[in-house]
């Protein structure tokens, strides 16, 4: 049920409803694992397959959520492959449903990230950006590192993330495409490509 609810947030369920459940858990567990990979690829690439950053994830109990377990554990080998070390890790209590009840991470919980690991040369949120107006992300981000926003959920509707991106307030963001973009997209044979896409800072 966790791996479905990961998919029905990011617009993908209606793919699995003719689906056996055991093939829409393998589907959750793949598209996740490919959100992972392209990401750690794209981080890796921005910091020229070097350095150190440091990571907003969430908390999971053990076997509450493998879709996104897998997804993280993709994540950390394809940075470890790149040459990139993860500095320090903040795991946000409350699980998916901290997003799902539209709990937003706090700017003081950013900070304190920010703290523990001073020489991170980019910041990579899988919980979505600080919970600050466009204007104060983009005076806080002036004296930080890049901030990559990883949101396989799709909780940040509208145009929130994209104005943040336009802003260079969110260097990176990968969010999970609508129900028609994924049907128009059904003939890509990458995951990644068929459920996601990336949104780059001018």
């Amino acid at each position: 049920m966790g791996s479905l609810a990961v998919l029905a947030i990011a617009g993908c369920l209606f793919s699995l409803l003719h689906k056996p459940k055991e093939k829409g858990e393998q589907l959750a567990t793949d598209t996740s694992e490919a959100l992972g990979q392209r990401a750690a690829e794209e981080v890796a690439q921005l910091l020229g397959n070097k350095g150190q950053i440091a990571v907003v994830s969430l908390e999971i109990a053990p076997g509450q959520n493998p879709a996104f377990a897998a997804q993280m554990k993709v994540f950390n080998q394809t940075l470890k492959n790149h040459g990139v070390k993860i500095a320090a890790v903040k795991a946000m209590p409350g699980g998916m449903n901290m997003l799902m009840l539209g709990q937003r991470l706090s700017p003081k919980d950013y900070g304190e990230l920010l703290e523990q690991a001073p020489g991170a040369d980019a910041i990579v949120s899988f919980v979505g950006p600080p919970n600050l107006s466009l204007d104060d992300l983009q005076k806080l981000q002036g004296h930080c590192p890049p901030l990559i926003v990883v949101g396989p959920f799709g909780v940040m509707k509208g145009a929130a993330l994209p104005a943040m991106v336009e802003a260079k307030a969110v260097a990176l963001a990968f969010v999970p495409r609508t129900s028609s973009e994924i049907e128009n997209e059904k003939q890509q044979r990458k995951l990644f490509d068929r459920y996601y896409r990336i949104l780059r800072a001018p």
